[in-house]
């Protein structure tokens, strides 16, 4: 009986022990937990503060355009009325010029022959065709001769000695019709005259041969 009862005792004498040894440790545990500095609480970051944004600037409304005057429509002048234009009275019919007969063809022939010594080419030709007309009229041939005669003299004068030669054979042909051997002879000479002043002396040489016979010399 003792040995149990102090084997009792020994089995509750141990944990009494470990009940003492938590308390202990219980109570250092509080001590440390007391001794650590109260940790601060962390503090929290302040928030950032939203950047104040720069307001936009506005774009300007355009300024509406001004609307443009109404210009007052010109008053149109009136236009000046046409001054009705004077009727043309019509001119008289000129009558046509007659056509000259043997004595005007004279007096044109003779106008003819002093325009071409004053050296008037225009007015001897001018009075050479109205002399021309009035000998054809009245089949005057030995005017018509003259005239030919008279174109041939033109001719030379302007130079033209080929239509010079042509004038002078057509007198020549009518005044050998005519027998007129004066006539023949004055315009034999002038056909010598033509050739030698071209330069040809055979040919003016037997011109003025024929000038001769015909001359009767």
């Amino acid at each position: 009986m003792n040995k149990k009862a102090s084997s009792k005792k020994e089995t509750e004498a141990p944990e009494e022990v470990q009940d003492e040894e938590v308390a202990e440790e219980a109570e250092a545990a509080e001590d440390e937990e007391q001794a650590k500095p109260e940790e601060a609480p962390e503090e929290e970051a302040p928030e950032e503060e939203p950047e104040d944004e720069e307001p936009e600037e506005e774009e300007p409304e355009p300024e509406p355009e001004p609307e443009p005057e109404e210009e007052e429509p010109e008053e149109e002048e009136p236009e000046p009325e046409e001054e009705p234009e004077p009727e043309e009275e019509p001119e008289p019919e000129s009558e046509p010029e007659p056509e000259p007969d043997t004595a005007d063809a004279e007096a044109a022939l003779a106008e003819a022959r002093t325009a071409l010594a004053e050296g008037d080419h225009a007015r001897a030709e001018e009075a050479l065709e109205k002399a021309k007309r009035g000998f054809d009229k009245g089949d005057d041939e030995a005017g018509v001769a003259n005239v030919h005669e008279g174109l041939g003299t033109l001719s030379f004068m302007q130079g033209d000695y080929l239509t010079a030669e042509q004038e002078y054979r057509q007198a020549l042909k009518i005044r050998e019709g005519l027998k007129d051997e004066q006539g023949q002879a004055d315009l034999l000479r002038q056909l010598g005259l033509l050739h030698e002043m071209q330069g040809d002396e055979g040919t003016a040489r037997s011109f003025y041969d024929r000038a001769r016979k015909a001359a009767g010399e």
